[in-house]
């Protein structure tokens, strides 16, 4: 794996970005208040058998009942491909194919971008043909619209528009068939009006107001989504004038759902990995209808789905067979389960601000054991908006301290944690651990067991962490096992290191977001309520950073930064260590074994932090406490500790057994436990620095031994907070530009920041 520089360079952005959204990956469902046991979303999945190849059909639509798959096919060496439309009946009878060669060559290529029905049947298409020369310089982008009827016969074609490498090109975003006023394209161009009859372009729609995309609403009425600050975001399309009326401004933000699909019963029926939801044009809110989670079906799964009249969804599925390595493809209907009978299950409900991938599988798993509860999730990052893309967080922070929280709250490193646990929201699990027979504290890492604990007490499940610290060359330190500024600037020195250089590509602002994230455990004490940013180790670190470029020069990512490590050019690297693999190739490739885990510079303890993977916490108004320990616990087990993947795992077997496979020899996997072999995966034999391949030696026993003492001396945690982080970039500022002295920012920073911990701890 070769990362790009920039991707290196820029680790702290990443290191921030995962931090802010710990569990990254696909939307969970829900609907109503956070806390309230939401019955209405649960389906059940019935298999509809097709005779035909459902391979490779990633688009579903649905017009009259009758159902439209269809994709792309490739042969097996990628050389010819083949546009498939399989439709049929919603009991999987009736089957009809159409298949249509796409020619693609070294210079031309052929991709279908939509495939629409109307309810005689016919099949509307429409084609983007790419041409390239042969030296590059000329390019032409054509669309062509294509009719054809229930069995496949070509009716008409019609070129839309055609555009080159001398001029703006042409994309489109949306395309609908309406029954009575036709074809009509949305795109970059405006709305062509195309007659469906023959072909002919009746007219285009021009306008300075950026559209969305184009729908047929329920009442038959053509409908566009705009951004207008003045006029909304809602309008409609008038066939007959050829303009856009009827502007209004709807109470909800489309932001994060997809074009809206036809429905028979809804204006706008969305779909996407939640699940299903749909809006009414007058309505205050987007309703959620369906949850794929809720209705045990594994939302990465699901490519699409579409409505039936009588309000059945059909999805169509591809699940990966981990035994065979084969996609297994399928269509289901997705029917609505009595909520009287769901009930039957306790609901625990679990709070995201986007839902991690490995906790939708254990939800998953846990689901469909069919015990006394189940998990619905409510994932927050719905609420995100273009202007704000953590309203959701907000959101869920807002539910929480008003008491409506859900009863498993995933929590995110910038949430205010300590004013939940001040303020009696969250749940003491030392109780339930204790009693728990399958829970022995003893069997976990002391160090990281103890770093999460509040005044002693544990209000957070943290079943995996990685660490954020700093490496540097050996060889330069002198023997130092810790170093504060005045070391790094006299290493510097000695060894004719531009200061700029010394921890890889810095600039001031990125050094100064790197302290804040990965030390500020030195300056605040939650726990007491106390500051210390105006005793003289702040302002160290302000010097420092004075020190550094403002900006980061362009020519510096023309530059093999990566190799500055060995070639002498940088000293130190912030690492964000996800587990032993990455260690390996950072100690024995990027430093070529000249390396030592050093910690930032006058950091208290060994200058590094733990930083959760996930981190679980309970209501501490949940009506079903119990139900959510069941679950959280699940996360503390040897079967998902042994299985934990590219991150470090807080039980004390698994973490010695994943030292242990950094020293195996990556050539030498004939035969032995599946299991480690998969381990093994994880791991990079070579890197290139430049265009020289690195060979990377696995660890030696002591070099094992080495690592595992370090990952058990790390006992501080991230304590980012974004709030705290802008007032010191804030009041910082006017030191750098020599407005003030760096004693009197120290002092301001010290009372802002003290203020906002004493009211939020």
């Amino acid at each position: 794996m070769k990362r790009s520089k920039k991707a290196t360079c820029l680790l702290l952005a990443g290191v921030m970005a995962m931090s802010a959204l710990s569990g990254c990956g696909a939307r969970g469902g829900g609907a109503g208040k956070a806390g309230e046991r939401n019955y209405d979303l649960i389906y059940k999945e019935e298999a509809i058998t097709v005779d035909a190849d459902l391979t490779d059909l990633y688009s579903l639509v649905c017009k009259n009942d009758r159902l439209f798959a269809s994709g792309t096919k490739y042969s097996e060496d990628y050389s010819t491909s083949s546009y498939r439309i399989v439709s049929f009946n919603e009991d999987g009878s009736d089957v009809q194919e159409l298949d249509i060669p796409l020619e693609t060559n070294d210079n031309y290529s052929n991709y279908i971008q939509y495939t629409i029905p109307d309810k005689e049947g016919n099949i509307y298409t429409l084609l983007d043909s790419y041409f390239v020369s042969d030296d590059g310089n000329v390019s032409e982008d054509t669309y062509v619209i294509y009719k054809y009827d229930a069995s496949g016969k070509e009716l008409w074609n019609s070129q839309v528009s055609k555009t080159s490498s001398s001029n703006d090109y042409i994309y489109y975003n949306s395309m609908v068939v309406h029954d009575e006023y036709g074809i009509f394209l949305q795109g970059s161009n405006g709305i062509t009006n195309i007659d469906k009859n023959d072909g002919s372009i009746k007219g285009t729609i021009k306008t300075d107001t950026d559209i969305g995309s184009v729908f047929i609403g329920k009442d038959n009425k053509i409908y566009a989504t705009v951004s207008d600050d003045n006029k909304g975001n809602l309008c409609e399309v008038d066939a007959n004038t050829g303009k856009l009326t009827n502007f209004v401004k709807l109470p909800v933000s489309l932001y994060n759902y997809s074009t809206p699909k036809e429905s028979a019963e809804h204006d706008m029926l969305f779909t996407d990995s939640n699940g299903v939801s749909t809006y009414d044009i007058g309505d205050n809110e987007i309703i959620d209808r369906c949850s794929y989670i809720d209705s045990d079906i594994n939302p990465d799964d699901v490519y699409t789905a579409c409505q039936l009249s009588n309000g059945d969804f059909v999805v169509y599925l591809s699940s990966y067979d981990d035994n065979t390595g084969v996609n297994n493809f399928r269509v289901s209907r997705l029917v609505k389960v009595d909520p009287k009978e769901a009930a039957k299950q306790k609901v625990i409900t679990l709070g995201c601000h986007y839902l991690n991938y490995t906790v939708q599988k254990q939800i998953l798993e846990f689901n469909k054991l069919g015990g006394e509860y189940r998990i619905s999730v409510k994932d927050y990052s719905k609420y995100d908006t273009e202007d704000d893309y953590q309203a959701g967080l907000k959101k869920l922070n807002t539910d929480i301290i008003s008491g409506n929280a859900p009863d498993i709250i995933l929590a995110d490193s910038d949430m205010p944690l300590n004013s939940y646990i001040s303020k009696g929201v969250l749940e003491c699990l030392d109780p339930y651990i204790e009693k728990d027979e399958e829970i022995d504290t003893a069997d976990y890492l002391s160090n990281v067991v103890e770093s999460f604990k509040t005044n002693g007490k544990s209000y957070f499940v943290v079943p995996s962490f990685q660490i954020y610290t700093v490496a540097a060359r050996e060889s330069l330190l002198e023997g130092k096992d810790s170093w504060d500024f005045d070391d790094v600037i006299a290493i510097a020195q000695k060894n004719n290191i531009d200061l700029g250089n010394v921890f890889g590509v810095t600039n001031r602002e990125s050094f100064l977001y790197m302290a804040i994230y990965l030390d500020s455990y030195s300056f605040i004490n939650w726990d007491e309520h106390k500051c210390s940013f105006n005793d003289g180790e702040f302002a160290k670190l302000l010097e420092f950073c004075k020190k550094l470029p403002k900006t980061t020069p362009d020519e510096v990512w023309d530059e093999d930064t990566d190799s500055w490590y060995r070639s002498g050019k940088a000293l130190a690297k912030p690492l964000y260590l996800y587990g032993f693999s990455e260690y390996v190739q950072e100690r024995n490739g990027y430093f070529g074994k000249d390396f030592k885990l050093i910690g930032f510079p006058g950091a208290k303890g060994n200058g590094s932090c733990l930083v959760p993977s996930l981190q679980f916490a309970i209501n501490a108004s949940s009506k079903d406490k119990d139900g959510a320990w069941q679950f959280i616990k699940r996360f503390l087990s040897k079967e998902y500790q042994d299985n934990i993947e590219y991150d470090f795992p807080v039980l004390t077997s698994s973490i010695e057994e994943n030292a242990d496979v950094s020293m195996m020899d990556l050539n030498d996997q004939d035969g032995g436990d599946v299991h480690i072999l998969n381990k093994m995966q994880e791991y990079n034999s070579s890197i290139y620095l430049g265009n020289e391949e690195i060979k990377i030696d696995p660890l030696t026993q002591e070099e094992r031994d080495e690592m595992m003492d370090f990952v058990k001396s790390v006992d501080e945690h991230i304590s980012y907070n974004s709030e705290i982080a802008d007032i010191i970039i804030e009041e910082s500022t006017p030191f750098f530009e020599g407005q003030k002295s760096v004693q009197e920012v120290c002092d301001i920073i010290q009372s802002r920041v003290s203020v906002y911990v004493n009211e939020n701890s």
